[in-house]
């Protein structure tokens, strides 16, 4: 994949970004923080942030713009989203690079499957683009980008992979520091012992 350098402007919004993202004290700052950040830096539908296991079929996701239908969408994603191109390779390679539909499947296919003509055609999602973060294996965490038909450019590419080893490193931070917390809260509650203990 030929991955264009960026320009001082949009290494500028990268950077800024970035900058935010030492603010976050919570997986949920995070995550606004990064949708927020990347609906300004690439031209989109929205951004989530997507945590999801594919075998237990369970997802909690979040948006910006927030989508007054994810409610409504969430049981049907959750039981197809393997019929997403980009769950199912994430899913079966430890690949965290930015990657669109279009790596993976033409559009035809795409728009044929239950997922597309359910949720993302009446959403008028025809292209999205993902990164996701390293987890276990068979948990999938990242953020997706959906647009038009018009899809995303390999500038956007770029951005995307930008962002990725600062919002796995970001990520890593936050979930210790509230881990930390719950231990401190652990230790007040029953002391020393009893928290060494667990």
């Amino acid at each position: 994949m030929n991955t264009p350098r960026l320009d001082d402007r949009d290494s500028a919004a990268v950077l800024e970004l970035v900058e935010a993202l030492t603010t976050a004290r919570t997986i949920d700052d995070y995550a606004t923080l990064t949708m927020t950040g990347l609906t300004e830096i690439i031209q989109c539908i929205d951004a989530s942030f997507n945590e999801m296991n594919p075998s237990a079929q369970r997802i909690r996701w979040m948006s910006i713009p927030e989508n007054e239908l994810m409610g409504e969408y969430a049981p049907l994603f959750a039981e197809l989203m393997l019929q997403n191109p980009l769950v199912r390779y994430f899913n079966e390679t430890e690949d965290t690079r930015a990657m669109m539909w279009s790596d993976l499947a033409s559009l035809e296919q795409i728009r044929q499957t239950e997922l597309h003509q359910e949720m993302f055609r009446p959403l008028g999602v025809d292209s999205q683009m993902a990164l996701v973060l390293p987890t276990p294996p068979g948990i999938i965490v990242g953020f997706a980008i959906n647009n038009s038909a018009n899809g995303f450019s390999e500038r956007d590419r770029s951005v995307m992979n930008t962002l990725r080893p600062h919002l796995a490193h970001y990520y890593r931070v936050i979930q210790l520091r509230e881990n930390f917390s719950a231990l401190q809260q652990t230790m007040r509650d029953r002391g020393w012992a009893a928290a060494l203990a667990n």
